[in-house]
């Protein structure tokens, strides 16, 4: 499955679950039109079922678009349901919920079709590589589907600018001959070096921010004995990448994944 599909369900399951969970509240409650709850929930029900059943066609804009039929579709039932109790068609939050999926997947996937560095139809397989990729994918899916207000624009920019130069630049370090080991030094070097990148896109007026251990200001990453590699005032792309950070060093041989190379491109 490629990264950029895992995401997007992900994110979508992120905005179905809760609509679901309070659709199953008010078909509950009273001063709710009970049988419309329930019978709106069995469609977002299904729906979130067949996007987390999806297995993926490899070309992420051929499932993207596969993703907005279903969407279509459910939001064609909702309607249907609505107007069956008298409801108007395109109001409510399950309506609204779904207009908004339709728009978020659509415009996730035009976001990084315009990102320099390739991150569609990339297949995933468990790499301290690809780890950076998934939270680099998922970064800026939750900045469309779980947009933040009051977000500098320009500092996002800058950001994104340098997270390509950095993802170019484990491209071009990782080979597929590469042990654990070589890929985990080099992607936390990288990382290490995103880190700086970050920080001196944060607002000078902004106060430093510690953790235990580690300095806002910079510590170089190793491998061991660090809890947190990016500042908590990073926002979004700090929280991703400290995860990929920590997915990195624990992983263990058995769950490394590294693509078959063959005997030419091995004495390359």
């Amino acid at each position: 499955m490629t990264i950029f599909l895992m995401v997007l369900k992900k994110l979508i399951k992120e905005q179905l679950s809760p609509l679901s969970i309070g659709l199953d509240k008010k078909a509950k409650s009273v001063g709710y039109n009970t049988d419309l709850s329930t019978d709106q929930k069995e469609v977002i029900d299904k729906l979130e079922a067949d996007i987390l059943r999806f297995e993926g066609s490899g070309n992420d804009e051929t499932d993207a678009a596969k993703f907005g039929e279903l969407i279509d579709k459910a939001r064609e039932k909702i309607q249907i349901i609505r107007e069956k109790y008298g409801e108007s068609r395109d109001e409510g939050d399950t309506i609204t919920c779904l207009n908004k999926l339709k728009l978020h997947t659509n415009d996730f996937h035009k976001k990084l079709e315009s990102f320099k560095f390739s991150l569609l139809n990339k297949e995933y397989s468990e790499t301290p590589e690809n780890v950076c990729y998934y939270h680099a994918t998922y970064y800026f899916g939750e900045e469309i589907f779980a947009p933040k207000k009051g977000l500098d624009i320009k500092i996002r920019e800058q950001k994104e600018a340098k997270l390509e130069k950095r993802l170019q630049s484990l491209s071009e370090l990782i080979k597929p001959t590469h042990t654990l080991d070589e890929q985990r030094e080099r992607s936390i070097q990288v990382l290490d070096d995103l880190a700086s990148d970050n920080k001196l896109a944060i607002k000078k007026d902004e106060a430093p921010v510690t953790v235990p251990g580690m300095s806002f200001w910079g510590v170089s990453l190793t491998l061991s004995g660090v809890t947190d590699y990016f500042s908590a005032s990073e926002g979004r792309m700090g929280v991703q990448f400290n995860l990929a950070a920590r997915k990195i060093r624990d992983m263990s041989e058995d769950k490394f994944e590294p693509p078959v190379v063959s005997q030419i491109e091995n004495q390359m």
